[in-house]
């Protein structure tokens, strides 16, 4: 996961077990909850699914994201270990927490070791890795399983970690299971990768077939704002548009996972680091129709534009009739 290991008290069954010799990028580790040390001050704070607070939290080496329904998260020792404190008021919510970490927490260690986090999901091709963005219900998810069915493997599902070294802007191997509405994935046929999960209305497919999935940080070779459209002969097209530096960088800070936590100097560094991201890699608006009819269509298209697939998958994707 994001070319690291996650040694932790909690069980998941989103993640891939690794043989115990291997040492740990990261701790995830229990603890009571406590105050806040003298001379914190708040970096950021948003709410979300309606009435959800997150606040961030800094003092000296200490990052704390505290949420409102499940309790504290520290960062320390650089970005390497996590403490979660649930708080003595709510219900221990294991979900919760296993959510939060992989969506807000991690990405914050992340950024504290020098990477950029972004919400979408991300492929390898022939010409390098695709980059989807966009914000919930776009289709990422969905869209990255069908290039994955048609030879492009999946290099990372909901966050996108990117890292610049060498010139070159990379995003690492992360997260391989997949949250895919119902109807998604029966049309996917991701029932033959055997039992899956929830995570609240969406199913986790967590098993995914090693030919699906890439194993190596690849390079960019381009990035994807989705943009579903309903209707209409043009609507019916896949078109892409090429954004300015300016218009890129600023519609890539509104896809930073937990960028609106991220204040003062850590707000500088991520301007910086999209601003670099930009500079190398293409960026897209990319209109597609939203219909699973179409999604072959939209899969084609994709393949095409970047070098066709890596690995010539035996048999695409399931296509069904409208």
């Amino acid at each position: 996961m994001y070319n690291g290991v996650l040694n932790s008290e909690l069980t998941w069954s989103e993640l891939r077990q690794v043989e115990r010799s291997v040492a740990p990028t990261w701790t995830l580790a229990m603890g009571d909850r406590s105050p806040l040390p003298p001379g914190a001050h708040s970096l950021g704070a948003h709410r979300y699914a309606g009435d959800v607070e997150v606040r961030l939290w800094a003092a000296d080496d200490l990052w704390r994201v505290r949420t409102s329904d499940v309790g504290d998260f520290d960062i320390t020792d650089g970005g390497h270990t996590i403490t979660w404190r649930p708080s003595p008021a709510l219900p221990r919510n294991e979900e919760l927490a296993r959510f939060d970490i992989l969506g807000r927490v991690l990405p914050l260690a992340l950024h504290r070791g020098g990477a950029l986090s972004l919400h979408g999901s991300a492929v390898a091709t022939a010409d390098g890795a695709i980059l989807m963005l966009g914000p919930k219900g776009r289709g990422k998810s969905t869209l990255a399983v069908a290039l994955a069915q048609s030879g492009a493997p999946l290099l990372t599902d909901d966050v996108a970690v990117v890292e610049h070294r060498d010139g070159v802007s990379m995003v690492r191997p992360g997260v391989h299971s997949v949250r895919l509405w119902p109807d998604s994935a029966s049309q996917l046929g991701t029932d033959a990768y055997g039992p899956t999960g929830s995570v609240g209305r969406k199913l986790l497919i967590h098993s995914l077939p090693d030919a699906l999935l890439a194993m190596e940080p690849a390079p960019i070779s381009a990035v994807y704002l989705l943009e579903p459209t309903e209707g209409g002969d043009v609507e019916d097209e896949v078109a892409r548009e090429h954004l300015s530096s300016v218009d890129a960088a600023r519609r890539l800070l509104g896809q930073a996972t937990a960028g609106n936590l991220l204040g003062g100097a850590a707000a500088a560094q991520l301007l910086e680091r999209t601003a670099e991201m930009v500079r190398r890699a293409p960026t897209y608006v990319l209109r597609i129709p939203r219909s699973m009819t179409k999604l072959p269509q939209v899969v084609d298209q994709l393949l095409g534009w970047h070098g066709d697939a890596i690995v010539r998958a035996p048999s695409r994707y399931t296509r069904t009739s409208s």
